[in-house]
């Protein structure tokens, strides 16, 4: 016997980093078994695996890539996908550590959270692009999650003499846009590996300085959530930071 075909509705996400839209639908029961299976493991990396086959799973746009994705992009899209699947509102608890009498009152809080609150937090001294002179700099790209693994399985095969200075110069030529001089552009795929690294290697310190700030300031996923104790009476203030802590 045939069984009637489920239609599901499809909803419509903005990428925060590019503004490109995707189309998705909701996670169903398989893809909610997959969450929580790995969110009762309880392995950060388990849950982060988890996470992306899900999306890939529920996002319908062709030649779709999760790797693709920046870490903030595919933490704010798991959060509404999370909300269009299951709801809004999510149960977390937490530990009242106000000290009352020389002692932490240690009441276990229980409270309802609304995980579209969570917005896109952008420091105002954040910028892609950075100038080595007046008209001469780079545009820089946010690192996918695909380039964050890359660099972990590097770092990890090679020496122990592999230093965080090389570390943060592999990022960087990975993040590289492209170049400019004016309204000329220096596209990465007309250069190879090595012509970015030796690029990046001659730019002013001030400059690379700038690019860190690029890093430093990336845009995160911050929520707060506002909970009077209900034995001390503290008005507790919990910011949520990065996608897993919404699902605690």
């Amino acid at each position: 016997m045939n069984l009637p075909k489920i239609e599901l509705p499809t909803h419509e996400f903005e990428m925060p980093s590019s503004g490109k839209k995707i189309r998705f639908r909701p996670f169903l029961v398989k893809e909610q078994k997959i969450l929580l299976m790995a969110l009762e493991a309880g392995k950060e990396n388990d849950i982060m695996n988890a996470i992306k086959q899900i999306i890939t799973n529920c996002v319908v746009e062709k030649n779709f890539d999760v790797n693709e994705m920046s870490s903030f992009d595919m933490e704010y899209f798991f959060i509404h996908l999370r909300a269009r699947s299951i709801g809004e509102k999510v149960q977390l608890n937490f530990k009242c550590k106000n000290i009352v009498d020389d002692k932490e009152c240690g009441n276990n809080m229980q409270m309802e959270h609304d995980i579209l609150s969570a917005t896109i937090e952008k420091p105002s001294n954040h910028n892609k692009t950075v100038f080595f002179s007046n008209d001469v700099g780079v545009s820089m790209k946010y690192p996918s999650m695909k380039m964050a693994e890359s660099l972990i399985l590097k770092t990890k095969a090679k020496s122990k003499n592999f230093s965080e200075t090389e570390m943060a110069l592999d990022m960087i030529v990975d993040c590289v846009d492209y170049f400019f001089k004016g309204e000329e552009i220096y596209y990465i795929n007309e250069m190879s590996r090595e012509e970015v690294k030796e690029y990046i290697e001659n730019i002013p310190k001030a400059s690379l300085d700038q690019i860190e700030t690029f890093f430093q300031t990336m845009p995160s996923i911050k929520s707060i959530i506002e909970h009077k104790c209900e034995k001390c009476g503290f008005d507790h203030k919990i910011p949520l930071e990065g996608m897993i802590n919404f699902f605690e």
